[in-house]
């Protein structure tokens, strides 16, 4: 018997040294997983207050608010990032009679896209205010070698691009230009509507890149009022969290055609209001940007 409780005693006194063991070894395991949760903390505020002051930045570039009463008679932007930053992008430049709009959609979005759009935003600014050209197709013509040849400078094959439209008005003349790249914009011309197709090509990227590309240009005289509205596709691509389908060219071309007539800021509104309300509680998917103005 006293072998017996000796032989107990001794499996019961290893089994505690061993459940003390792995209780020692939990604890070492629970400290580094704190610590390199904390580290992780620490990296994820860097990042953000990264980001964040990129994002002023990105900011900074934009067209200020005054520049873009002076160019036009009305206007309204709607301009949504889906996270800190943006690859949608909008571009203005005036001089004398020349006024030239851009809006842009870079490949991705986020830190990727916000990268894209700077350059756009360095490019647009040698080709139209140092180069002074203001035709629109001769614009995306010489981005889009721009483009190509700053990314064929990389070892690697690069698949970026910008979809975008690019907006020309010439006060003296009154012609207003209007040149696409992979992107569709919607003309009203005394409440009649136009949806304005632009090139199949992007500015940018291998397609683009392997082919002799052209742009063209939709032309118009400025002799009523015109209201014209570029776009990225975030807002039409938004799927709805009743519906679970994307919101659509032919729904966004009838809103458009419902709010006309009205002034710019309740445009903004409504257009605005709408976008939210088929959202609903759906993330948003994309950067958003929509750009209205009035000419004439």
């Amino acid at each position: 018997m006293e072998k017996l409780v000796e032989q107990r005693t001794q499996e019961i006194f290893q089994q505690k040294e061993e459940i003390q063991a792995q209780s020692e070894q939990l604890e070492k395991n629970y400290q580094k997983l704190a610590l390199i949760n904390n580290e992780l903390e620490v990296k994820n505020v860097l990042i953000t207050d990264s980001i964040t002051y990129a994002k002023d930045i990105q900011t900074a570039l934009l067209p200020p608010e005054k520049l873009l009463n002076k160019c036009f008679k009305e206007h309204f932007k709607i301009f949504l990032p889906r996270d800190i930053v943006s690859g949608d992008f909008y571009w203005c430049h005036k001089s004398s009679h020349h006024t030239v709009l851009a809006v842009f959609d870079c490949t991705g979005h986020g830190v990727p896209g916000a990268f894209m759009s700077m350059i756009g935003n360095t490019l647009l600014n040698n080709i139209v205010k140092e180069k002074k050209e203001y035709n629109p197709a001769a614009i995306l013509h010489k981005l889009n070698c721009e483009v190509i040849n700053v990314f064929s400078q990389s070892d690697s094959m690069q698949d970026d691009s910008i979809d975008m439209s690019i907006c020309y008005i010439n006060d003296e003349t009154k012609e207003i230009k209007i040149g696409m790249a992979n992107h569709h914009a919607v003309i009203f011309i005394n409440g009649e509507a136009q949806i304005l197709e632009g090139s199949i090509f992007s500015i940018g990227g291998t397609i683009s890149a392997l082919r002799d590309v052209a742009y063209s240009n939709h032309e118009f005289k400025i002799e009523d009022e015109i209201s014209l509205y570029m776009f990225s596709d975030g807002f039409i691509d938004q799927v709805s969290d009743k519906k679970d389908s994307k919101f659509g060219m032919t729904r966004f071309y009838e809103l458009l055609k419902s709010v006309q007539g009205k002034p710019m800021t309740e445009q903004s509104e409504l257009i605005s209001g709408t976008f939210y309300s088929w959202k609903g509680s759906k993330k948003q998917i994309d950067d958003i940007l929509v750009f209205g103005v009035k000419v004439g």
